[in-house]
């Protein structure tokens, strides 16, 4: 059973550290390392990885999924979007 979300899926700054079990990223664990080093940081709002499972659960990740929705990988797919091509292709294998 996975933890609870906050109430709206966001971890807020102002909490200590992420709560336990959830899944945050390289740069939420840095800003809330240099908090800890009282460091001045920015406010800040965390997405746990948990909040994407629900939306990334039905999505397809074939070749044609991916084309289906725009986002497969070829010359200069995704430019300008976050997550682009290049994760796209991850999801596929790595290619």
């Amino acid at each position: 059973m996975s933890p609870a979300l906050p109430f709206n899926g966001l971890i807020d700054y102002r909490q200590p550290t992420p709560p336990a079990g959830l899944t945050v990223g390289g740069k939420a664990q840095g800003l809330y390392q240099l908090r800890r080093l009282g460091l001045p940081v920015p406010g800040f709002v965390v997405i746990p990885a948990e909040v994407f499972d629900p939306v990334l659960a039905g999505l397809g990740t074939t070749e044609a999924d991916l084309a289906a929705r725009g986002d497969a990988g070829g010359p200069g797919a995704g430019a300008g979007r976050v997550g682009g091509a290049g994760r796209s292709r991850a999801l596929v294998g790595g290619r």
